[in-house]
């Protein structure tokens, strides 16, 4: 893994971890001040320090460096489908639901989301909001590239809901999800890795059934959908 790969799995690591120690704050920091950190990182990945070569991102399964050469579309929506995800081993489609996916929070959530490709193809984006009533937090951190020469992105998504119905207990759940693949108009489709970790601490809290704890691997498609 080059060093820029490393940068960005170490961020995104970075960001889980200030996530899950901040809770029940969920973060000290305002929705404007998270944005506003996404955003200097984009700068950060959105500088082409080397010419890369032809294939670079093809022969890659997660290569989050930029390319050198301008991106077609500057937006994009991420839409994963978890009825037709094929389970490794233990199955539970319900679980990798309703977590929010950048740009696009959950319905009746109160927060904000964005996906953006930065002028050499980096991507961005975040999502984070909260319930009416407080019991359920979500946050999501976007990272990989679009190559406008291949046609073909690449990205890694991880999002985390943290549910807490009562001040004794509370389940956390991390989903990560790895695809890329060609884009074919103005759209990507794919097929993509995932892993889900569930936590349930406390009274009367549980992942699935009476699971207080609950581990899920997989693949699961995936859609993009680009924004000139």
């Amino acid at each position: 893994m080059n060093t820029r790969a490393k940068f960005l799995f170490a961020c995104g690591a970075l960001f889980m971890i200030a996530l899950a120690c901040n809770y029940p704050g969920f973060t000290d920091q305002s929705p404007q001040d998270s944005i506003e950190a996404l955003e200097n990182l984009a700068e950060q990945m959105d500088t082409p320090a080397v010419a890369l070569t032809p294939g670079w991102l093809t022969d890659t399964p997660f290569a989050p460096q930029a390319t050198a050469t301008p991106a077609m579309f500057t937006a994009a929506a991420l839409f994963l489908f978890p009825d037709q995800a094929v389970f490794s081993g233990v199955e539970s489609v319900g679980s990798l639901y309703d977590f929010c996916i950048p740009p696009n929070i959950q319905p009746n959530d109160l927060g904000s989301g964005s996906f953006s490709i930065g002028e050499f193809g980096a991507i961005l984006g975040q999502c984070k909001g909260v319930s009416p009533d407080e019991t359920l937090h979500r946050e999501g951190a976007l990272t990989g590239a679009y190559s406008a020469d291949e046609r073909f992105v690449a990205f890694r998504l991880e999002t985390v809901k943290i549910f807490s119905p009562h001040p004794d207990g509370r389940v956390m759940a991390v989903l990560t999800f790895e695809g890329n693949g060609p884009v074919v108009g103005n759209t990507a489709t794919g097929v993509g890795n995932f892993d889900y970790s569930c936590v349930a601490e406390g009274m009367l809290v549980y992942c699935k059934d009476n699971l207080t704890s609950l581990q899920l691997n997989g693949t699961m498609p995936y859609q993009i959908e680009f924004i000139p």
